[in-house]
């Protein structure tokens, strides 16, 4: 019809048409990127569509949430404008098996507790296949142990093993040492947070909407009573001055600086 997304515009002032690409810092709970990780934090809706298709007890919705997790859906890999590289999707089960989680400190202490390299997507998969002491669970049980060994084991791992690549890119003096010239601690900030947020700070106020990190220490704040007067995680709050601070130290090579901040996170 000759029209296009420039004349369609935005939904509302902080949204964007579903059929334009997210500006480059266009913020995740406040957080403002400078590279494009928004492709990245779109793996929360593979955790957000296991977890609808988990809920319907069907071998076909449970195939399909098993397929998710292996070959990913929505957290595509950037390609520059124009690019002839393939399309591709990262997977849930990619990052559970991935070579960087190496550059965690914290990655050899869960390989020797388990005695397995690949010990949370062994897990996932044996939970899938109903082997071991996963057979004769029950369905609720497998649930439970699916989602929460995806959100919390899988995927933090993998925020601290991209944490660590960020260390390691800083000494190395290329803050951009990624697929598609991604910020390294852009990347951190998309695994913690995730895209469902939303922009405001403190992310969304529904805490039922996100699947990340972010989402689990904004539910437990409530549990707990650990929140800022704007009713979100205290310590979410702290780790997006750490975010910030971190982003900092790395853009100025402040190494050492940078390695307390992970630390700290």
């Amino acid at each position: 019809l000759g029209f296009g997304c420039e004349d369609v515009g935005a939904y509302q002032t902080d949204k964007v048409a579903q059929c334009a690409e997210l500006p480059v810092n266009y913020p995740m709970a406040e957080y403002s990127p400078t590279s494009h990780v928004h492709l990245h934090s779109k793996i929360d809706l593979d955790v957000n569509a296991i977890k609808a298709l988990l809920s319907f007890d069907s071998e076909k919705s449970w195939a399909a949430a098993k397929d998710v997790y292996m070959y990913g859906k929505n957290s595509e890999v950037y390609r520059a404008p124009g690019s002839s590289d393939a399309y591709t999707v990262r997977s849930l089960q990619s990052l559970a098996t991935s070579a960087l989680r190496k550059k965690s400190p914290w990655y050899t202490l869960f390989e020797d507790y388990f005695q397995d390299p690949n010990y949370a997507d062994t897990i996932v998969m044996d939970v899938f296949e109903g082997r071991g002491k996963w057979g004769n669970s029950a369905r609720e049980q497998k649930v439970e142990m699916l989602t929460k060994t995806i959100q919390y084991q899988v995927l933090y791992m993998y925020l601290l093993a991209e944490a660590g690549d960020a260390d390691a890119d800083c000494r190395s003096g290329d803050k951009n040492d990624n697929v598609g010239g991604a910020h390294s601690w852009d990347e951190v900030a998309a695994y913690y947070i995730g895209s469902l947020e939303g922009v405001a700070r403190g992310g969304s106020t529904d805490f039922a909407d996100g699947q990340l990190q972010w989402n689990l220490a904004n539910k437990r704040s409530t549990q707990f009573n650990t929140q800022v007067p704007e009713g979100y995680a205290l310590v979410n709050s702290e780790i997006e001055d750490d975010l910030y601070a971190g982003k900092g130290e790395l853009d100025a090579y402040a190494c050492d600086s940078l390695a307390k901040t992970i630390k700290r996170i």
